[in-house]
């Protein structure tokens, strides 16, 4: 074959080949072009709608405040201020833009130079096995913080690229950057860079430095790694590298760079979440707030609430409820040990340390009894400190100071833990926590707003409000009703009535019943005042007897203390029936607001983050509040209940009651107070309320599940003490008497007699009262009414309530009198 001829086949066999790689380019584009475009579909289709964010409203903090402006508590799922960009500081922009995203002006959402670059970083990454970075732009942070999850996958990142871009063509640079910089996560439970600021800094973010600003923009790579909290060097290391960053983008001079780095990091250990108040009260308002609004709005709508809380007040009376509780604990024993640890098998500090979370403790320290040497407990704290108590340490807890030491080795082991106060005065002691618990309400008598709510003992014990949600039965302090009624119906406080003995047979294969006064004592004919003062069970009952049941209903009903809902017995009339503290104490402030009745307001206003006012109670009133089948109904309310001369005539009697009655104890204050006392049958719930022109306190002690106190357990002795000395703290509360309504008049009368005085006919020795009548009303010679109570007329009609006396003769609450408790204090 010629060479020509050779040629020219080796020519063609190349132009089959060259043909033959074209054709399979040409044919792998086209699958290619296909696939590609397919796959874009694909995530064109799901790709979420950017638009979205154009209607971006994060969810803000509601938050609680009082009188002064001071923050209680507050409520988000996402602690985040949203601030707008012209109130973000340049520095806080520009640290921003040099740590995370250096070309954000100049790019369309996707950095090309970046995503080289860290595609180079991953290919070493891949090979010394470590993770793979980014390389987003601030857009693209936005898209992922918004529309994906943290998966890291080509996909995802496709799909985030197209969204950052279509973003840009949609939204200005500087919406973008206020979105990323309100949106971010930057550790320690801050959302955005203002609680950032407050949360490390505490302060506001137009106040940040640069040092500040470069920390802040350093965390968005790893909030929690970065915390400085935690790990304060690196935090310190990524935070200079920011500065750095800030000097070669010329946002800072070199001066100022140094000036950076050679400052330390200063946190603040105040958070924007400034729960310090978060108590009983708050709880009580974050309640109200759900049912005023959507629940899940109180976390995401940024309500402003003006609460009416008074926080010296609040404090005072935690402390005097802590206190009195406490008193009334050590009465009843030494309980032992909070706990017990081997110290053979770990050692003190470890056995501190495992069991402190899990034990309440309230704010005594741990300790544990390492040796005993005679009377003195040698004892190694909480803290490492070791410490030794003598006698005068744990007096409380033995019996009498005869055969100490055979006490002290019986009362304490090594191993024991127990609770120690004094780590402040270095004046060490043993202490308890209460088993029996309280709470206390104080109440502004004009205004119905709720001044103070503690609920119990510690709200870190137990979340459980034993102010509004415990109901027990007030006993005795429910009587002040029953007396108003009767002087609604024209009856006189020096009306007389028989306190005796009564005897009641019940109907056929009951028993018969014989009620009786505390003690068995009986001081035959006295006055409605006599009566009230030392708090009388039968002459009460004789005096229900004589004005009808269906009036001491009506006035229960009227002033709100029991549901609706409760068909009225006798029993109620002795506060048998069961009521919460806050419903008692609000209808005694209006006793002490002359007749007129206030809703409790624990909320003054509340705003939106627009500050629209939503909601403020301007003396509502609230209907089927606790009606589970209906829906509330809220209307206006400062409604007179009572007349003004039979209401002050009840609080002239609440007076007597501290000057001559079950309340004399509270004669040390050398002030203005009415009140009553109560105490229910076998002392399961005790009771005082008491009344300035101002304020009405309401104090309740008692345990959670109901069981006897102690044989001398009363209100005047548990719950008066309380009540005290929270006026003995509170001293800056007005003294000033009680208004006298011009529809009374003023007559003095024999104490004992209830007979009204002409003149000066004073007898020498007798006791002399200056009772308050009624204007024009019927004198106490020619008051039938007053005859009949007399006697036993109105038996025949308890005979046939013969269910209702059985469920009287059960629940009666017992008497009080204020000499025998002097006599036997507890």
């Amino acid at each position: 074959m010629s060479k020509l001829k050779k040629r020219t086949v080796k020519k063609s066999g190349v132009v089959k080949k060259v043909l033959l790689g074209i054709s399979i380019i040409f044919t792998s584009a086209v699958i290619t072009a296909f696939l590609g475009i397919f796959l874009f579909i694909t995530f064109i289709q799901d790709i979420p709608d950017y638009k979205e964010l154009a209607q971006y409203k994060p969810a803000g903090i509601t938050r609680l405040y009082d009188s002064n402006g001071r923050i209680l508590d507050e409520y988000a799922n996402e602690k985040r201020v949203y601030t707008k960009y012209k109130d973000i500081p340049e520095i806080v922009i520009n640290a921003f833009i040099a740590a995370e995203d250096k070309n954000f002006f100049q790019h369309r959402g996707i950095d090309i130079m970046s995503v080289a670059r860290a595609s180079a970083q991953n290919v070493i990454n891949l090979a010394r096995n470590k993770r793979l970075i980014g390389g987003s732009t601030i857009t693209q942070q936005v898209v992922k913080g918004f529309f994906f999850n943290s998966e890291r996958s080509l996909i995802r990142k496709f799909k985030e690229a197209i969204l950052a871009y279509r973003i840009e063509k949609e939204f200005s640079k500087e919406e973008i950057l206020e979105i990323y910089l309100n949106q971010i996560y930057l550790g320690n439970h801050s959302y955005g860079v203002y609680v950032a600021a407050q949360n490390y800094f505490g302060k506001e973010l137009k106040h940040i430095s640069i040092e500040e600003a470069a920390l802040l923009a350093s965390l968005p790579k790893a909030p929690s790694t970065l915390n400085p909290y935690k790990n304060y060097n690196r935090a310190l290391e990524r935070r200079n590298w920011a500065i750095h960053r800030m000097e070669e983008e010329d946002f800072i001079s070199a001066e100022e760079a140094v000036n950076a780095v050679k400052t330390p990091i200063k946190l603040s250990y105040s958070s924007i979440r400034n729960n310090k108040y978060e108590d009983y009260y708050t709880d009580a308002v974050k309640n109200e707030l759900v049912n005023l609004f959507d629940a899940n709005d109180i976390y995401y709508q940024a309500y402003l609430v003006n609460t009416n809380i008074d926080l010296k007040l609040q404090e005072a009376a935690q402390e005097v409820l802590k206190t009195g509780l406490r008193n009334f604990d050590k009465k009843k024993g030494w309980r032992g040990a909070v706990a017990k640890v081997d110290l053979q098998k770990e050692s003190a500090n470890e056995a501190l340390k495992r069991i402190n979370g899990a034990i309440y403790h309230d704010n005594y320290s741990l300790g544990v009894v390492t040796k005993i040497n005679g009377t003195v407990l040698e004892i190694t704290l909480d803290d490492g400190k070791a410490i030794q108590l003598g006698k005068d340490a744990y007096a409380w807890v033995t019996n009498s100071s005869a055969q100490l030491e055979r006490q002290v080795k019986k009362l304490f082991k090594i191993g024991d833990v127990l609770l120690i106060d004094g780590a402040l005065t270095q004046k060490y002691k043993i202490e308890q926590i209460p088993e029996v618990n309280g709470a206390i309400a104080i109440i502004e008598n004009k205004s119905g707003k709720v001044l103070s709510l503690i609920g119990g003992y510690d709200f870190r014990q137990s979340n459980f409000n034993r102010a509004t949600q415990a109901y027990r039965q007030p006993g005795s302090a429910f009587k002040t009703f029953v007396y108003m009624a009767a002087f609604e119906q024209g009856i006189s406080p020096n009306t007389l009535v028989l306190d005796e003995p009564l005897q009641v047979d019940l109907g056929y294969g009951l028993p018969t019943w014989n009620p009786k006064n505390h003690g068995d004592k009986y001081l035959g004919l006295i006055t409605l005042r006599t009566s009230f003062e030392k708090s009388r069970n039968l002459s009460t009952l004789r005096l229900v007897l004589g004005i009808g049941l269906d009036k001491v209903a009506d006035i229960a009903e009227r002033y709100l203390i029991y549901n609706s809902d409760i068909k009225p017995t006798y029993s109620m009339a002795l506060g048998a029936f069961e009521t919460t503290l806050l419903k008692i104490t609000t209808a005694y402030a209006s006793i002490a607001n002359n007749g007129i009745l206030k809703q409790p307001k624990l909320i003054d206003s509340v705003y939106n983050k627009d500050g629209d006012l939503l909601y403020s109670p301007n003396d509502l009133f609230c209907d089927d509040c606790d009606s589970a089948d209906s829906r509330p109904e809220i209307g206006f309310l400062g409604r007179m209940v009572i007349d003004s001369a039979s209401n002050y005539q009840i609080l002239s009697l609440l007076e007597g009651v501290v000057l001559r009655g079950s309340a004399q104890r509270a004669q040390v204050l050398n002030r203005v107070v009415a009140g009553k006392t109560g105490t229910t049958n076998n002392s399961f719930d005790t009771w005082f309320i008491g009344m300035t022109p101002d304020i009405t306190v309401g104090v309740f002690v008692g345990y959670d599940i109901p069981k006897d106190m102690g044989k001398h357990a009363q209100g005047s002795n548990v719950a008066l003490p309380i009540f005290v000395d929270f006026f003995q703290k509170a001293k800056f509360i007005p003294d000033r008497q009680f208004d006298i309504p011009d529809s009374i008049e003023k007559r003095y009368i024999d104490q004992d007699t209830g007979q009204t005085i002409e003149g000066n006919n004073f007898v020498q020795g007798r006791k002399y009262i200056n009772e308050s009548f009624k204007k024009d009303a019927v004198s106490f010679e020619d008051n039938e009414l007053g005859r009949n109570i007399d006697q036993n007329d109105g038996l025949s009609e308890l005979s046939k309530e013969s269910d209702s006396i059985f469920d009287f003769m059960q629940n009666s609450s017992e008497e009080e009198s204020g000499e025998e408790v002097e006599k036997e204090p507890l």
